[in-house]
């Protein structure tokens, strides 16, 4: 009736009986997937044609309910307003149950379970949860599919192990262990299909630390230069997300510092999290957002690269001098170069390498077999 809530924003009042629908099943197993998700992600994914006042209320009725689950933690005093961050609650864990005929033994607290989640850890479990949907979105918008591992679904999803070997540096004698935050497979039909492990860094992980036994920027990337070593690869790259261009910058220094080489390779990609939110998925592919790590790839560049007709190797026109086939006359560009849109052809423009020789040599710096064929 327009009155203020006054029940507690952590604390289920349990005077609310709600009947789970399709929609609120839905809810829940994204949630359960992704462990914390927060209202405008799940508006985001699932509301559809659904008023915003109606969806937000409905949040909090199964909230009330017992259904969902706020974690104590996300509230801080003096900040700002933001949307409440939601887990799985008791009554929707038994949803769950009933519906997998899943039969547990003993006693389990989900709402103490959910209490004891430190604030850091709300915060990046929202933002892994942020890129992976925002990547899902995107990949829909394209008519392609997608399919997200996370946590300790990677493993059995990509045969990752939980240690690995480092045999490409002389002083790393012990395996460093490795955990990516999430694992995403894009299949564009007609054989393209590319696999990433993701890495959302929020800011607070140490780049580089005295040893290898805590957990750090370098012992991420010495663990993923292993893989890179690989054959055949468990995935085509791994994308770090973070906050600043400073600390991306950082990181790309790192990535050169433990190559043997120091060339970096164009197995890495950085962006900042701001640009991959589920607000700007329309670009992530397309767009130039990602940095390489390889030495002279300093531009943005999109994620998805067109390939040169004449060569068939990946062409990076952020980077590389390019030319365009059907422009008349023929465009030469330097990199990161937007021609004028009066000089461009009225189909879409087809890049090419400049003097590119042929199938053998190409301005491409060394693409993979896996680049390739993706």
């Amino acid at each position: 009736m327009g009155r203020k809530d006054k029940r507690a924003r952590t604390r289920s009042s349990g005077d609310v009986l709600a009947q789970i629908t399709g929609r609120d099943i839905a809810m829940l197993r994204l949630i359960d997937k992704h462990r914390l998700v927060n209202g405008q992600q799940l508006w985001a994914a699932l509301a559809g044609n659904a008023h915003p006042r109606a969806f937000a209320y409905r949040l909090a009725t199964l909230f009330h309910a017992g259904v969902l689950d706020r974690p104590p933690a996300q509230f801080r005093g003096g900040q700002p307003a933001r949307p409440y961050v939601y887990a799985v609650g008791p009554r929707g864990r038994q949803e769950l149950d009933r519906l997998d005929s899943i039969a547990r033994t003993g006693k389990r607290d989900i709402h103490a379970e959910n209490k004891r989640l430190k604030l850091h850890f709300i915060e990046h479990e929202t933002a892994v949860t942020e890129v992976t949907l925002a990547f899902q979105l995107a990949t829909e918008r394209q008519g392609w599919t997608c399919e997200f591992a996370l946590d300790d679904e990677i493993p059995a999803a990509t045969g990752l192990p939980p240690v690995v070997n480092i045999t490409f540096m002389d002083d790393v004698k012990e395996p460093v262990p490795l955990r990516p935050d999430a694992h995403v497979v894009i299949d564009a039909g007609e054989g393209a299909r590319r696999a990433y492990f993701f890495e959302v860094d929020l800011g607070t992980e140490p780049q580089i630390r005295w040893n290898l036994r805590t957990s750090s920027i370098l012992r991420k990337t010495i663990a993923y230069w292993q893989l890179s070593f690989w054959h055949p690869r468990p995935v085509d790259g791994v994308i770090f997300l973070t906050t600043t261009p400073q600390r991306l910058a950082n990181m790309i220094d790192v990535v050169r510092r433990v190559d043997p080489k120091s060339k970096g390779s164009h197995f890495f990609h950085f962006a900042l999290l701001d640009q991959c939110r589920i607000e700007n998925h329309s670009g992530i592919f397309y767009e130039p957002l990602f940095r390489s790590a390889k030495i002279r790839y300093d531009n943005p560049r999109p994620l998805f690269l067109d390939t040169c007709p004449k060569c068939n190797q990946l062409i990076d026109t952020a980077n590389e001098p390019h030319e365009i086939l059907n422009a008349e006359p023929r465009l030469e560009l330097a990199p990161a170069t937007p021609p004028l849109p009066a000089v461009l052809p009225d189909d879409e423009s087809v890049y090419a390498h400049t003097n590119c020789p042929g199938t053998t040599n190409c301005t491409n710096n060394n693409p993979t077999k896996e680049e390739n064929a993706a």
